[in-house]
């Protein structure tokens, strides 16, 4: 299970303004997360990258 320290985190790397482009596509290396919720989270789930 993923601690609260964790999730704070993650949360933080996708409220980031400057991990969306175009406010429509999240990019951000450092974060290991395939699937993340929309920049605002009530619109769904997004991909982060493409697996090869």
């Amino acid at each position: 299970m993923k601690s609260n320290l964790d999730k704070e985190i993650s949360d933080l790397m996708r409220k980031n303004p400057s991990n969306w482009k175009a406010g429509i596509f999240y990019f951000n290396p450092a974060d290991p997360r395939v699937i993340v919720p929309k920049h605002i989270s009530m619109m769904g789930w997004t991909l982060t990258r493409i697996i090869h």
